[in-house]
C-alpha cells in the first residue's frame, strides 16, 4: 500500500490499466485510494448508451444518406467479411449464431435504412471491421468485429463528464474524448458486458487490449465497466470512468429501426 500512497491519481489510473490482469489486488487498493481522494458528484446524462440501440437523432443520423460510391464500398466490405469470416471468429458457434441469414437480406435492409447504413459505414471507416452478428427482431445487429479494438477508439474516458473533468483539472493530459461522444457522433451503441462475453465465447477478441462495456446503468456512480481477457479468463471490473490508456478502447454496435 506504500507504493499506492506515493503515486498521484493520474499515475494510479495508468498503473491500474497496466496491472489489471496480473495484479487484481493492486487494482482494488488503487481504486479505493482514488475513491477516497475525490468523490465525484452524480452524473446527469443526455445520451443513454444502450444495448445496441436503434438510431439516435444525433450527428450521423442528421447527415445525408451515403453516396452510391460509399454504399458500394460498404456493401463490398460487408459481403467479403460475411462470406469469408476472419479466423479469430470463424467458428462453428458463430456460424450457428448467424444461421439462416443471407447477405442479400442484409443488403436489402441497409439499402432501405439510410441511417443504419451511415452508422455501419462510420464503423467501417474507423477500422472497426463491422460484421453482421445476427437478427435483432425485424432488423440486424452489427458489431465491430476487429480482433482488437480499433485505434480510433483508444485512449478514451467513458463519459462526457469525465472528459470535461479532465479538461478542467488536467489540461495537459492527452486523451481522445469519451465513449459517449464517439457513440453520439457515430449514432451507435457500445457493446454490453453480455455481448462481450458472448463474443469471447464464440471467438477470440481483445487479446492484447481491454475495452469499455456499456455502463449506462452505473455511470452515475462515476464508474464504468472495463472488460479484459486474461488467457481463458474473462474479467469485467468497475473502474473510474476517467481512466484512459492507449491499450483500452471500445466496440460499437448498431441495429436499425424495427418499424
Amino acid at each position: 500500500m506504500s507504493e499506492i500512497s506515493s503515486l498521484s491519481d493520474a499515475d494510479l489510473l495508468a498503473e491500474v490499466g497496466r496491472r489489471a490482469s496480473v495484479q487484481p489486488a493492486f487494482r482494488e487498493q488503487a481504486l479505493a485510494k482514488l475513491a477516497q481522494d475525490e468523490v465525484r458528484p452524480g452524473v446527469t446524462h443526455t445520451l443513454a448508451v444502450n444495448d445496441a440501440p436503434a438510431s439516435h437523432p444525433v450527428n450521423v443520423a442528421q447527415k445525408p444518406p451515403l453516396s452510391p460510391e460509399q454504399m458500394t464500398e460498404l456493401l463490398g466490405a460487408l459481403e467479403n467479411r460475411f462470406n469469408y469470416t476472419p479466423k479469430h471468429y470463424a467458428t462453428t458457434a458463430f456460424k450457428k449464431h448467424r444461421e439462416g441469414i443471407t447477405f442479400d437480406e442484409v443488403k436489402a435492409y441497409l439499402t432501405q435504412d439510410p441511417k443504419l447504413a451511415r452508422t455501419v459505414y462510420a464503423m467501417h471507416k474507423r477500422g472497426g471491421e463491422p460484421d453482421v452478428w445476427g437478427r435483432a427482431g425485424k432488423s440486424f445487429l452489427f458489431f465491430e468485429a476487429a480482433k482488437e479494438t480499433c485505434p480510433a477508439s483508444r485512449n478514451c474516458v467513458y463519459d462526457r463528464q469525465s472528459a470535461e473533468w479532465l479538461k478542467q483539472n488536467r489540461p495537459d493530459e492527452h486523451f481522445s474524448g469519451s465513449v459517449e461522444e464517439q457513440c453520439a457522433e457515430m449514432n451507435a451503441g457500445v457493446v454490453s458486458e453480455a455481448q462481450w462475453r458472448q463474443m469471447e465465447a464464440i471467438g477470440k477478441f481483445t487479446l492484447d487490449s481491454w475495452e469499455w462495456a456499456d455502463s449506462s446503468d452505473i455511470i452515475s456512480t462515476g464508474d464504468a465497466r472495463n472488460a479484459a481477457r486474461d488467457g481463458v479468463i474473462l474479467n469485467v471490473y468497475r473502474l473510474d470512468a476517467r481512466l484512459h490508456l492507449p491499450g483500452g478502447g471500445w466496440r460499437a454496435v448498431a441495429k436499425g429501426s424495427e418499424t
